[in-house]
């Protein structure tokens, strides 16, 4: 069942079957007209503007009020565009003082929305000063509030920007109950108050009437703050695409990536043709938090519209403020997400948009340089002919260095890792000593002259790795990139650097974000080492799964989640160190029997650990095999934790046989990643043909990323 709001057809009926020059027709018009602006329906006006305009003929004027005459000529001027008579009585002074302080209102609002932030402001500083002269100074300090928002959303910001906070503290030093619109009750309040106490009904009646109010008397700076209270009641009741619009209207991206992230797909496509450079760059920012759910036809349309969009940014034909959604970065997002799908042709005018963002400083840093990196990622995926130019525009950026490597190596780095082509891009970055092009080759088996100095290097920053200062707290490391590195080296030098990460980690006085990093640098080594190393190791790692080695010296309060009314949020914690050092056990034990070992204390931690051990722990099991496992297929399949019905995909495709009617199941689960993981599963292991049934199931999933894991099976 849909809401009924913004439903006016039965109330159109009802007004059409009024006779003309009736007592209420005037009256029904307006509400039917105000009501259709709101809801942003302005046919409802256009196919009766022959009756409005002879209904504004016979209506009477008022001495202390709008009339409802202008009010239907406002409506009418909303929904055409066309002005001229309206202002021309301005200027003649025909109109009431009250009716002229509402127009200039309101023509401030319609420029406003138009992408016309100075004449706008020219308006409503008219309407300021009939508001002020009247003693509405309710209105008055609406309309002053307006012209704040014209700085915020088109900018330019100074320091002037808050000075409408004191202009408005001045006016309600002057009290007045004279206002445009009267009510006995404020709809904003109620509609808090509702939301409040979770009478949605009456939540919805009163934001639909803040919201009006906002419309009809040109309160545009109020607009958002309703907009935004009608997304927050349609998300909170299951109406995502009524959220979708309000938000976009406020510009509130962030509730809008919230809402969207996990489904159901909403068609936001004709919010990219609104005037608002804010509402445009809400729009895509809603298009990449959806971006798995997008249809493959629409990805052409959507690429189109980003490229002209920053297009215009860089051409200087967009005026916004930097406090509002950005234009640039968001579409720049938006070709990062879908440009993979993208025809060709407009791959190629993406990377051609992309290649003059490269050149920089080492040291500068843009907003848009992920999703620079992800846009790249997706041509080199999706598009043979581009390829090799995306590839060595990822390779200009690991040689430029600084924080654009820094999201080179994050969004690229096991692209280039894995691919043959990006190679030579590699080694010649290597040959100038290239700290990222070292540990990409590092981590393709590759040992020359440059990775092995690099590896060096890294050897000895573990091996010779300071202890804490007594007092001082350090947070994050290089240990789990070093350990690629050292990983070159001869097994020697591997047995003592991973002694000494061992050590790292069994050291009280270490942060637990330092010592999970150096439980990560040992799995990574594990299996790399001497056996008699690793079966000392082992022991060790399997005291942190035990919870014997994973006490700490620390504060606790370096060791958890902030408190929610904590005003400095941070979270140092990377999680309970007894799943790092489970994963470093499994990596380094030699036999069944410690392996056996591994597997049981993993399966008692996946009763009781919270979300991101039993992850890390799922990931962990499912590079494990045993007969334990395998037999617990379905009852993993059952779980409420996606990754362990994750891992249950994993176990299936090993061993199909055991339950051949799990693999359908699996494949309709309702989160992605379970069937993302089985679509992977099944892609490496080359035992599944293109007319299986959950093949077929996965090929046609609803969203993209489980789709093209099996593109080519």
């Amino acid at each position: 069942m849909t809401d009924p709001l913004d439903r006016l057809e039965e109330l159109a009926n009802a007004v059409d079957t009024l006779p003309p020059g009736s007592e209420i027709e005037s009256g029904a018009l307006v509400l039917l007209c105000e009501l259709a602006l709101t809801s942003e329906q302005p046919e409802l006006i256009v196919d009766r503007m022959k009756r409005i305009t002879e209904a504004v003929k016979g209506s009477p004027s008022a001495p202390d009020h709008p009339s409802l005459g202008t009010r239907l000529r406002l409506c009418l001027a909303d929904a055409t565009g066309d002005w001229t008579d309206l202002l021309s009585d301005v200027r003649k002074r025909v109109l009431s003082p009250w009716d002229i302080a509402l127009v200039l209102g309101r023509r401030g609002r319609y420029l406003a929305w138009h992408n016309e932030p100075d004449l706008a402001r020219d308006a409503f500083g008219q309407a300021i000063e009939r508001g002020v002269l009247l003693t509405a100074n309710d209105d008055a300090g609406d309309w002053i509030h307006s012209t704040r928002y014209l700085d915020i959303r088109y900018g330019p910001i100074s320091e002037q920007v808050n000075e409408a906070y004191r202009r408005i503290q001045a006016l309600n030093t002057a009290s007045s109950d004279v206002r445009l619109y009267r009510h006995l009750t404020s709809p904003r309040e109620n509609v808090l108050r509702h939301l409040q106490d979770e009478k949605y009904p009456a939540a919805a009646d009163a934001g639909r009437r803040y919201l009006r109010e906002c419309v009809v008397a040109g309160h545009w700076g109020s607009e958002f703050e309703a907009h935004t209270f009608l997304g927050d009641l349609f998300a909170m009741t299951g109406e995502p695409e009524r959220a979708a619009r309000h938000y976009i209207r406020a510009g509130a991206h962030k509730k809008l990536e919230s809402l969207l992230r996990d489904g159901p797909y909403v068609d936001v496509r004709q919010e990219l043709l609104r005037s608002g450079p804010w509402e445009r760059a809400a729009a895509y920012r809603a298009i990449v938090a959806e971006a798995d759910l997008v249809p493959d036809d629409q990805a052409n349309e959507i690429i189109t519209a980003a490229l002209e969009d920053a297009l215009a940014v860089e051409d200087g034909q967009v005026r916004q403020s930097g406090s509002a959604p950005e234009l640039w970065a968001s579409a720049i997002a938006a070709l990062g997400a879908l440009v993979e799908r993208a025809s060709e042709d407009l791959a190629g005018q993406t990377l051609q948009l992309l290649w003059p963002l490269t050149e920089r400083d080492a040291g500068k840093y843009r907003f848009s340089d992920n999703d620079h990196m992800k846009a790249l990622a997706g041509i080199v995926q999706g598009h043979k002919r581009y390829r090799d130019d995306a590839l060595r525009q990822i390779g200009r950026a690991l040689e430029i260095g600084g924080p654009f490597a820094d999201s080179a190596m994050k969004f690229a780095g096991d692209l280039m890792a894995s691919e043959a082509d990006a190679v030579p891009i590699l080694e010649s970055l290597a040959a100038n000593s290239n700290n990222h092009a070292c540990l990409l080759l590092a981590a393709r088996g590759v040992t020359s002259h440059e990775v092995l100095e690099k590896a060096e290097d890294a050897f000895d920053r573990v091996r010779k790795r300071p202890a804490p200062k007594a007092g001082t707290v350090t947070f994050g490391t290089s240990l789990p990139q070093d350990a690629h590195l050292i990983s070159a080296l001869p097994q020697e030098k591997r047995d003592i650097a991973a002694n000494r990460l061992m050590q790292i980690a069994e050291d009280t006085q270490e942060s637990d974000r330092n010592r999970a990093d150096a439980l990560e640098a040992i799995s990574t080594l594990g299996r790399e080492l001497s056996p008699a190393a690793r079966g000392d190791l082992y022991s060790r790692a399997m005291r942190f799964a035990t919870g014997e080695a994973s006490d700490s010296d620390l504060s606790p309060d370096l060791r958890q989640e902030p408190h929610p009314l904590s005003r400095f949020k941070f979270d140092l914690s990377p999680g309970p160190l007894e799943a790092y050092g489970l994963e470093a056990a499994a990596r380094l034990a030699q036999t069944q029997t410690e392996t056996d070992a591994v597997i049981e204390m993993a399966l008692s931690m996946l009763a009781s650990g919270d979300a991101t051990s039993t992850h890390r722990v799922a990931a962990m099991l499912s590079w494990l095999s045993g007969d334990r496992l395998a037999a617990n297929q379905a009852v993993l399949a059952g779980q409420p934790n996606a990754s362990l019905r994750a891992l249950a995909a994993v176990l299936w495709v090993h061993d199909a046989s055991r339950n051949p009617d799990l693999g359908l199941r699996l494949a309709s689960d309702l989160n992605v990643l379970v069937r993302r993981t089985l679509a992977r599963e099944i892609a490496s292991s080359g035992e599944f043909q293109p007319g299986n049934a959950v093949v077929a199931r996965l090929s046609s999933d609803v969203r993209y990323s489980v789709r093209k894991v099996l593109r080519d099976l």
